[in-house]
């Protein structure tokens, strides 16, 4: 991991996620290397014909709502970390199944390390919802690095 150049780091706007991009923004000054911020919202089927109606009065398709309410997260959540601010970064908004989506965008930009959040779930909670950075860990064409947003003492 001495060669780091390029840190993908996947967020769902929780505290671990925040966690997640705050670890990456120092390796990333570190390093000298750049920090992608990915966003995967589900898409959900809907035909053409449902419309969302924004808050000045548009209607859209709600794709198009969700993505344009995942880039005003993300400019909230990068606003969060003074940090990032130091190194060079971007978001990027995606429609898909998490997991998928981060290893597809992982490879895709070559990404030399993948920072993550999650929620350290155990148990039944854990089985009968799954863990994206598991899946994530699973795959992965580079190391991963998973980060908690509190640590037990």
């Amino acid at each position: 991991m001495d060669d780091i150049q390029r840190i993908l780091v996947p967020v769902d706007f929780s505290d671990c996620s925040r966690a997640a991009l705050h670890a990456a923004a120092g390796l990333a000054k570190r390093h000298d290397a750049s920090v992608e911020v990915l966003h995967v919202h589900d898409a959900p089927w809907t035909p053409d014909a449902v419309k969302v109606r924004t808050e000045d009065g548009r209607e859209v398709h709600p794709d198009e709502y969700l993505a344009a309410e995942s880039e005003r997260q993300l400019a909230e959540l990068i606003a969060l970390i003074p940090a990032i601010e130091a190194v060079e970064h971007h978001t990027t908004v995606r429609s898909g199944v998490a997991h998928d989506v981060i290893l597809t965008r992982a490879r895709a930009v070559k990404a030399d390390l993948i920072v993550m959040g999650t929620h350290g779930r155990t148990g039944l909670r854990h089985l009968l919802m799954g863990s994206t950075s598991e899946k994530v860990m699973q795959g992965a064409p580079c190391p991963l690095l998973v980060v908690r947003d509190e640590y037990p003492e």
